[in-house]
């Protein structure tokens, strides 16, 4: 059986191409986002957390965001701007979930319930942890 073509996305920060793994190890080194990082850093606010999240399609995956967002953004935040830059052009919906999807609700092994009827108000920093994986 012949190998799926990977598919391949830009690094914002400076333009290389790569696959979705390329891009998750390079974002690690890339040093005009080193650089970008250490300007937002100067700038007067209080110190948040960063997530970074990788976005894709339900299907087959072959369509795939990286981003960074605050822990203090909502799941309403998210989806704004997915809507934004790729959502809404088709007439698509976001679907958020942590753990796997089922009949409708959010799954996750250590009390998922807990979150039940905040749906988008709910901020990634509740959700998400360190290295968490959906």
């Amino acid at each position: 059986m012949a190998r799926k073509k990977q598919t391949r996305g830009k690094c914002v920060f400076c333009g290389r191409e790569m696959t979705r793994g390329g891009l998750v190890r390079h974002l690690k080194a890339c040093p005009q986002r080193e650089e970008a990082t250490s300007a937002a850093n100067q700038e007067p606010g209080k110190e948040q957390i960063l997530y970074h999240l990788q976005v894709q399609d339900a299907w087959w995956g072959d369509f795939w965001l990286h981003l960074e967002t605050r822990g203090s953004a909502t799941l309403a935040d998210l989806d704004h701007y997915l809507r934004a830059v790729w959502l809404e052009c088709c007439g698509h919906l976001s679907r958020f979930s942590v753990g796997g999807w089922v009949e409708g609700r959010f799954q996750r092994g250590d009390g998922w319930s807990r979150y039940s009827g905040r749906g988008l108000n709910l901020r990634i920093s509740t959700i998400l942890g360190p290295r968490q994986r959906p």
